[in-house]
């Protein structure tokens, strides 16, 4: 998976680069400092030197997203069997008049979140009965199911809305 953090670095860097040739302009085209020269190569000076702190930083979290992906210092990594899933696909019903309804899908051993236009999410465990909605690990929606009954969950709360099953086809 792309570190999007590392991409935001070596967008920086080539800013800081850019600027940093920018600094001599004046001087290769023959601008008097007076007339301009040195307010352009002081901004393109700061340029420079605020693309490179910002290409630091987001390196430093590149570096760190890296760690927890690869599993270092990794708390805990939750694994399913495909018969425990078997419990959470169904349709989910809310009185919510912005996401009245989803369903979970269980397609190819994997688990997924339709939504009523047509979009499909993937779910990825993030605890017991807790999926994080998305692929990317920075992504803030959570769908958790309530107490299984009959071997079906009968609820659900994603991101704070609770939901129902709802029995229909």
């Amino acid at each position: 998976m792309p570190n999007p953090e590392r991409r935001y670095a070596l967008i920086a860097l080539v800013v800081a680069a850019a600027a940093g040739i920018l600094v001599f302009m004046p001087g290769w085209l023959g601008v008097d400092g007076m007339d301009g020269g040195y307010a352009i190569s002081f901004v393109a000076a700061w340029i420079a030197i605020s693309g490179l702190l910002i290409a630091w930083f987001f390196w430093r979290r590149a570096a760190r997203l890296d760690e927890l992906l690869n599993g270092q210092d990794l708390l805990v990594h939750w694994t399913y069997t495909p018969a425990e899933w078997q419990a959470y696909p169904g349709h989910y019903r809310s009185f919510s008049p912005w996401e009245s309804n989803f369903r979970v899908l269980l397609r190819c051993g994997k688990l997924l979140l339709a939504w009523p236009e047509g979009d499909e999410e993937p779910l990825v465990p993030a605890g017991p009965a807790a999926f994080r909605v998305g692929e990317e690990p920075w992504l803030p929606e959570r769908l958790r199911f309530g107490p299984i009954v009959d071997g079906q969950a009968w609820g659900a709360d994603l991101s704070g809305g609770q939901y129902s099953r709802a029995f229909t086809p």
